[in-house]
């Protein structure tokens, strides 16, 4: 296929298509017609799921800071697919938009809104995530405060970016997208909203993720050192067992004894840890849980970093293709064909069906509780 200057597409046997024609032949509309179809459905299943499942256990989890965030990017990546992705698909079965320019504003302010939520959505989950590892003795009120705060700014950022691109700074049109979306030239006013709506719907909460997880690494790292020292002795003493004296004394294994400075009337329990020729070292059998529980939230904090990474990743892979794209056609229409430009409005799409596989995966009891839901649901 070759777009010619006038942007009529010319099929490879010759035939004509109109200007706003995707451009693809039968045997590209087919699979990814396909492809689409799959996406679709496992976007809606998926954030579906998730809505369903925190909604069905509300009282106990939505409450839950962390849990408000994410139902948030559920709810944003949900409507995507029930709201703007079915209609891609008709266009692409129909190689043309067929419903007209009002509704075509419309789904373009809709693309650009849901989008632009789900990435805050992402990024406020990051941000809320580096407060709840760097103030851990926070109360659950004040969190759960200030995720609301996170998530009001979030709607109301992704709302004012979407208003630009209706409002006459951008343009929308149905050109030859899967989707309406905004369209941009290289005139000063049409530059100056593509430049604002990448940094406000793309380069911001890359930011905000980027930073708060390189920052929550740091402080995991940090309380890693601290942590290991503590499991080793544990697990040593552990091997090395627990004895209790009535005079104060506890016996270890090798037959030397360590105990209290002064003598003690009660009984007194003791976790005894040999050093071999250094002699021994005791561990109050009272410390032991907080050992447990040090080690069990330094555990859960690495899960998060390795789930926060995979998000970042993910993310990063899906969405950068298509802002790349979206810079080079407006300043060299030419260089960008109709496969590429539908591949890369397919990632976005694909990035709102993987964040509840993401989250599911990551996630036990999640995992547990959607199984519930699905059950309850009778499917």
């Amino acid at each position: 296929m070759i777009e010619g200057a006038m942007n009529t597409t010319v099929h490879g046997n010759g035939s004509l298509a109109p200007p706003d024609a995707l451009g693809f032949t039968l045997a590209q509309s087919i699979p990814l017609a396909f492809v689409l179809f799959l996406v679709i459905v496992g976007a809606a299943i998926g954030n579906i799921i998730v809505v369903g499942t925190l909604a069905q256990t509300w009282p106990n989890t939505i409450g839950k800071p962390g849990n408000l965030l994410v139902f948030w990017l559920a709810v944003a990546d949900g409507l995507l697919a029930l709201l703007v992705m079915p209609f891609s698909l008709v266009t692409t079965i129909g190689d043309s938009w067929i419903l007209g320019d009002v509704f075509c504003q419309i789904e373009g302010f809709l693309f650009t809104f849901l989008t632009t939520s789900s990435n805050m959505a992402l990024g406020m989950i990051s941000l809320n995530r580096y407060y709840k590892v760097s103030q851990p003795s926070a109360s659950e009120n004040i969190a759960r405060a200030r995720a609301k705060k996170l998530l009001v700014y979030g709607w109301v950022h992704a709302a004012a970016v979407a208003v630009t691109v209706v409002a006459g700074w951008g343009n929308v049109s149905a050109g030859e997208d899967l989707v309406c979306l905004p369209i941009w030239d290289t005139s000063a006013r049409s530059v100056s909203n593509l430049v604002f709506v990448s940094i406000a719907a793309y380069i911001l909460p890359s930011c905000i993720m980027g930073i708060t997880y390189y920052r929550i690494f740091h402080i995991v790292r940090r309380r890693s050192m601290k942590v290991i020292p503590h499991e080793s002795s544990m697990k040593e003493a552990d091997r090395n067992g627990s004895v209790a004296t009535n005079n104060g004394g506890a016996q270890a294994g090798n037959g030397a004894v360590a105990g209290p400075s002064r003598p003690t009337n009660g009984t007194a329990h003791f976790t005894v840890q040999s050093n071999g020729a250094n002699g021994v070292s005791v561990l109050p059998r009272a410390a032991q849980p907080i050992l447990h529980s040090t080690y069990h939230r330094h555990a859960t904090e690495n899960k998060t970093v390795v789930t926060l990474l995979i998000i970042l990743g993910m993310f990063m892979v899906l969405w950068t293709p298509f802002i790349i794209v979206t810079f080079v056609r407006s300043f060299a229409p030419e260089l960008v064909g109709p496969s590429t430009r539908a591949s890369t409005i397919l990632m976005v799409f694909v990035n709102s069906a993987a964040n509840p596989v993401v989250y599911s995966l990551r996630n036990t009891s999640f995992r547990a509780a959607a199984r519930d839901f699905v059950c309850a649901c009778g499917c």
